[in-house]
């Protein structure tokens, strides 16, 4: 099947720039009856995608409605979804993301799958937004260069997300690194999904024998590794570590960079601090550095979470029937 870009040539974003085109797309998802006045801005964001804001007016009415048209010659991608809301769209009424559904995959976590969650959560959250997907050949009503085009996400459609206020936009960003971070295929439902109290990004946990979790962190003031427990086991594992294979833990990540966290009542956490970089430097990197960024952090999680279960394996078991008190001198 060829793609829009091979049928629609160089002209591929002119195309839907066209007040006919415009007005085909606002009949297909039923907003016929406004009246287009005229095409606000146009901002060529890439070579294949375009931000068009155009002005409609509802019969009667005097006031004019702004719109979003956002057309990508690809996979719809999640910072094009993030930039109809919080960029290019943050002060328009309506928005229609349309991606050529004839296109492969560009990105692990940019699809229409993603695509489709996020437009859902902005409608639950009263963002209007269309998803459409164009089709060379289509029996869905095509036009002259028979292109038509699927609804896959209108405000009509019974919510898949529990969300009814829209997550900022630091929460976007947050779950993007974390979705990369665990090279998930299909990364969004969780998030979308499941708030939960775990918050808007995935919960990353890795588990270590069984009795500790070795949690990774990254805000404003750096990446951190902790390892922690919710079982009298596991504490009483952390303690012992600590009695017995602090100097090795030190030697290995610097003494500076470790913290022992010890609330009353609370299990012990260590935290250990493995780079000063901030997390909103992740919202400039490019599509392959935010991949090489999240790469590089998980192997480094991973070498922590072994290097720990290796001294953990060296322990002596804990006598459960022990009533040791939590976090003793």
């Amino acid at each position: 099947m060829r793609t829009l870009k091979e049928l629609l040539g160089n002209d591929c974003l002119g195309y839907f720039t066209r007040s006919d085109t415009i007005e085909k797309l606002m009949a297909k998802i039923n907003l016929g009856h406004q009246k287009l006045v005229g095409i606000e801005s146009i901002k060529i964001v890439n070579e294949d995608r375009m931000s068009l804001i155009f002005n409609t007016r509802k019969d009667g009415l005097d006031n004019k409605v702004y719109n979003l048209l956002d057309v990508i010659m690809g996979e719809p991608t999640w910072e094009q979804m993030m930039d109809i809301k919080f960029g290019v769209g943050h002060k328009c009424d309506m928005r229609i993301v349309l991606y050529d559904k004839e296109s492969g995959m560009f990105d692990i976590i940019s699809n229409r799958c993603t695509a489709f969650n996020f437009a859902s959560l902005y409608n639950s959250c009263g963002v209007i937004t269309y998803l459409l997907g164009a089709e060379i050949n289509s029996i869905n009503q095509p036009d002259e260069l028979g292109i038509g085009y699927d609804i896959d996400a209108h405000p009509d459609i019974e919510s898949v997300t529990p969300y009814r206020k829209l997550p900022s936009r630091i929460d976007f960003e947050e779950a993007e690194f974390w979705h990369r971070f665990g090279d998930y295929s299909y990364p969004s439902q969780e998030s979308f999904t499941n708030p939960a109290e775990v918050g808007f990004r995935p919960f990353v946990v890795y588990h270590v024998n069984n009795v500790t979790d070795v949690i990774p962190v990254w805000k404003e003031g750096g990446f951190f590794v902790k390892i922690t427990t919710n079982n009298f086991q596991g504490h009483q594992k952390l303690l012992s570590l600590l009695r017995s294979k602090r100097r090795e833990i030190e030697d290995h990540y610097s003494k500076k960079h470790i913290e022992i966290q010890r609330i009353p009542d609370t299990p012990i956490k260590i935290k250990v601090k493995i780079d000063d970089r901030p997390f909103s430097e992740f919202e400039s990197m490019s599509i392959w550095e935010k991949n090489e960024c999240a790469k590089s952090y998980r192997e480094i999680v991973f070498e922590f979470r072994d290097f720990f279960e290796s001294l953990i394996n060296g322990l002596p078991e804990i006598d459960q029937r022990d009533k040791a008190q939590i976090n003793p001198e």
